[in-house]
């Protein structure tokens, strides 16, 4: 196998979870756009609220807050997901 250098100087490979520990929890992300389109977030939002109540308005500020709540649910899960299969591999 290949040294791969490091930047601490050893010379040696990182175990595999280690690349990503910079996907940890209180790191920053590389990117604030959003994931997933308005548009349609903002059609499953109005399907959903439908069959609670009918006739509802929406703010776009209450749409967009929303949707980066949702987001960040769905990127933190998807991270212990991917550590979670890291980690069986072990």
């Amino acid at each position: 196998m290949a040294q791969v250098s490091s930047s601490d100087g050893r010379g040696e490979e990182p175990a595999p979870f280690q690349a990503a520990d910079h996907h940890a929890p209180g790191y920053p992300q590389k990117s604030t756009q959003l994931l997933i389109h308005k548009l349609p977030f903002q059609w499953l939002v109005r399907e959903i609220a439908q069959d609670f109540k009918t006739d509802l308005r929406f703010q776009s500020s209450t749409v967009a807050t929303l949707q980066e709540a949702v987001e960040a649910y769905l990127v933190g899960l998807f991270e212990d997901t991917n550590l979670r299969a890291i980690h069986a591999k072990c």
